[in-house]
């Protein structure tokens, strides 16, 4: 899923460029996406990942709401871009 999040993380700066998303907005999803607690899924094939692993993943987590939904979210997107390119059938959100 790494080289995945790297896509994310690079379409998320073409909104930007594009005036789709504020700079502070991307700044958080790219330190969420290049942080530490993101590399738990780097190694992991996107259609191993099931509802209960993002679950525990969230539960394991020691801050701010605000800091979990800057992670939640380009895990979401990322998601929803795989049902849509067909890479997965299920969607674990």
């Amino acid at each position: 899923m790494e080289t995945l999040l790297q896509k994310q993380l690079d379409t998320f700066d073409r909104q930007v460029k594009n005036g789709q998303m504020s700079p502070s907005t991307y700044n958080g999803y790219a330190k969420a996406i290049t942080g530490e607690r993101m590399r738990r899924w780097h190694r992991l094939q996107i259609g191993k990942v099931l509802p209960s692993l993002l679950r525990d993943w969230v539960s394991e987590m020691d801050c701010t709401s605000k800091a979990i939904r800057n992670m939640l979210t380009p895990l979401r997107s990322l998601f929803e871009d795989a049902v849509n390119d067909e890479l997965i059938d299920f969607n674990p959100f």
